[in-house]
């Protein structure tokens, strides 16, 4: 179930009021006339503070309407997943509504989410620098382990997923901030593992095997094949299901991570020691991953979004006066 907040400015408490009492799946309504405020000095006037709960998969439909009618704009809509609910009235709710809770797709707080993981913010650029550097020892001394651990940290996952959510919503502005994100920590991740490279060469404590090109394990990073394709189309898949039913997010963020983390960080390996073909073919691997893991993200939530509105038509409960038009 959703727990939803709203404050309801007096011209559009009819509509919304009628709105809610249309939905057979809304419970537990309460309204606090008189009782709603923007924050501590700005008051609404003759505003009124709405309490209700639905299940998530009615969430959003019900959401669109409320924004069609301007109610983010002119009052405030807020959110919160409820974990347990005892209630026979829940429970008719959640019969009621079209679809499992566990497949619901709330596509507001999806947004929310992944719009904060896009930020340029020093703990991503922070954890984007370790995995790199970690995953370019690994290219360095061939060490699938080390790979391995390049990839538990790397957080690239949150800026391709709102840069996929924004294609696929066509907020354009949104997929540039997120872009430039993934953008600007990817060439500086990648710069200073060229520098780390650079002052082992200097050490001369390059290790000897990677520069007989002897290497075996992590020889895979800087050669695309069809295979490395094939990883790239299923972890974007994997990725939109974890970030839109919220499960496994950690570990489908390391799948993510094998196809980005250590070609970026090869680049930079290979550039420092002047082994350009190397650099290339890690440059290629990096770019037909990114963009086979945006090309198939955007599609599953083209999917997802259509079977979405699909079951939202069937299920809609609006009454006949009054409803927000669409």
């Amino acid at each position: 179930m959703l727990h939803v907040r709203l404050i309801v400015p007096a011209e559009l408490r009819g509509t919304v009021t009628t709105r809610l009492e249309g939905d057979a799946t809304v419970c537990h309504l309460t309204v606090l006339a008189h009782q709603a405020r923007l924050n501590g000095s700005e008051v609404l006037s003759d505003a009124d503070l709405f309490l209700f709960d639905v299940p998530l998969e009615s969430a959003n439909a019900l959401l669109e309407d409320l924004k069609a009618a301007g109610l983010h704009e002119r009052g405030g809509i807020v959110l919160h997943r409820i974990d347990t609910t005892l209630s026979a009235t829940a429970e008719h709710a959640e019969r009621i509504a079209h679809g499992s809770p566990s497949e619901a797709v709330i596509w507001d707080e999806i947004s929310a989410r992944v719009g904060m993981e896009a930020t340029l913010s020093p703990s991503y650029l922070a954890f984007l620098l370790v995995a790199t550097l970690i995953a370019a020892i690994a290219v360095l001394t061939d060490s699938p382990v080390l790979v391995i651990g390049a990839m538990v940290v790397g957080p690239e996952f949150g800026p391709l997923a709102a840069v996929m959510l924004a294609l696929h919503r066509r907020r354009w502005a949104d997929a540039g901030r997120a872009s430039w994100t993934l953008l600007a920590g990817f060439l500086l991740a990648g710069l200073l593992s060229a520098a780390m490279t650079a002052a082992l060469d200097l050490l001369d404590a390059v290790p000897a095997a990677y520069v007989a090109g002897a290497t075996q394990f992590t020889r895979f990073i800087s050669h695309p094949d069809l295979f490395s394709v094939l990883v790239a189309l299923l972890a974007g898949v994997a990725g939109v299901l974890s970030l839109t039913e919220g499960k496994a997010g950690t570990l489908v963020g390391v799948l993510i991570s094998v196809t980005t983390i250590p070609a970026l960080a090869n680049i930079g390996v290979a550039a420092a020691l002047n082994h350009g073909s190397e650099a290339i073919g890690a440059l290629v691997q990096l770019a037909v991953n990114v963009g086979c893991l945006l090309l198939v993200g955007v599609v599953t939530l083209g999917v997802q979004a259509r079977l979405l509105r699909g079951h939202g038509r069937r299920r809609r409960r609006v009454g006949p006066a009054g409803s927000i038009p669409r």
